[in-house]
C-alpha cells in the first residue's frame, strides 16, 4: 500500500480541529464515476465545504487528507446521532463508466473493473489493518461501512458500500474478515522473542502458545501479561517437543526464534 498525504489544510475540519478518540472505522464509496481523489480535495479543500474524510483509496494509491484523530464530517447524523466523532471515515474512489439512480449504480460492467475492485480492495484492506493496529481496534467489532452506522441510527441515509461490494463477491462480512487476516500479519513479531522484548511480542507469544499447546492437567494457560517468566519458558519447552523439534534444539526456552514465531503464527500443532 502506497500511502501520501496531502491534507485539505483549508477544510474547517481541519483550520477548527477538533480531536477525536478513534473507536470506529467507517468505509465509504464515493456514490460516483470518479477514481481521482485530487478531483474530490479540490472541491472540499475549502472554509465553505460540508464534508470531510480521512483519506481516499484510490487503485494504485491511499491519500490521507485529515490527521487520523481530527473530527471529520463524513457520516452525518442518524436518530441516535454521529459517529462523526469517534470514528475515520475512508472514501473508496468508484471507477469510471457508470450513473447513479438513487443509491443504486446504473451501467457498471463488472466484469471490465474487476482488475479496479481488486486493487482498490487490496488497498483498503491493508489500509485498515494498519488503522486498526494503531488505534487497537477489533476489526470484527470496530469496522462498519456507510449503509451500517445508518442502520444502527449513527449516519445518514446511504447505501455505501453495498450497492457495489456484492458485485464483486464481496460483502462487509468479508472485508473485516481479510483485515482480520491482514491485521494478523501485521502484528506477527519479526525479532527474536526474549524476556527483553517488548510487552506487546511477548504477549503475541503467550496468546499464541495458549491457542496450540494441548490442555494438560496441573499446567494453566498462560497469562497474557507481557512477562518472559518460567511458564512461558516452559510453554516454549512443551510446544517444541509438541512439534517435534525438541531434540533438535539446544535451548533452554528463553528465546523464540524465527522458525517458531511462523510455526505460531501459522499455528502449527504438529
Amino acid at each position: 500500500m502506497n500511502l501520501v498525504k496531502r491534507f485539505m489544510t483549508q477544510n474547517r475540519c481541519y483550520t477548527n480541529a477538533t480531536k477525536i478518540k478513534v473507536t470506529k472505522l467507517v468505509l465509504h464509496s464515493l456514490g460516483c464515476a470518479q477514481p481521482s481523489a485530487n478531483v474530490l480535495i479540490a472541491q472540499w479543500d475549502n472554509s465553505t465545504a460540508e464534508v470531510c474524510v480521512h483519506g481516499f483509496v484510490e487503485n494504485d494509491r491511499v491519500v490521507q487528507v485529515l490527521p487520523w484523530d481530527y473530527k471529520g464530517w463524513h457520516v452525518g447524523l442518524g436518530a441516535k446521532g454521529s459517529y462523526n466523532s469517534c470514528s475515520i471515515g475512508i472514501e473508496i474512489c468508484e471507477p469510471t463508466g457508470h450513473k447513479y439512480n438513487g443509491g443504486t449504480m446504473i451501467g457498471y460492467d463488472i466484469a471490465k473493473n474487476e482488475e479496479y475492485f481488486s486493487k482498490v480492495y487490496r488497498n483498503a484492506v491493508e489500509l485498515f489493518a494498519l488503522l486498526c493496529k494503531e488505534n487497537k481496534l477489533d476489526p470484527v467489532q470496530d469496522i462498519v461501512c456507510h449503509s451500517e452506522v445508518y442502520a444502527l441510527g449513527y449516519g445518514s441515509n446511504h447505501a455505501d458500500v453495498m450497492q457495489w461490494f456484492p458485485k464483486h463477491g464481496k460483502s462487509m462480512d468479508t472485508f473485516r474478515e481479510d483485515v482480520k487476516k491482514e491485521l494478523e500479519k501485521c502484528l506477527v513479531p519479526t525479532k527474536t522473542i526474549t524476556p527483553e522484548s517488548s510487552k506487546e511480542d511477548i504477549k503475541w507469544a503467550q496468546e499464541k502458545l495458549n491457542a496450540v499447546l494441548p490442555k494438560i492437567e496441573g499446567i494453566t494457560p498462560l497469562k497474557i501479561n507481557g512477562s518472559y517468566g518460567p511458564e512461558v519458558r516452559i510453554a516454549v519447552l512443551i510446544y517444541w517437543n509438541m512439534i517435534g523439534w525438541g531434540k533438535d534444539i539446544q535451548d533452554n526456552g528463553t528465546r523464540i526464534g524465527k522458525l517458531t514465531i511462523g510455526a505460531l503464527a501459522d499455528k502449527r500443532i504438529k
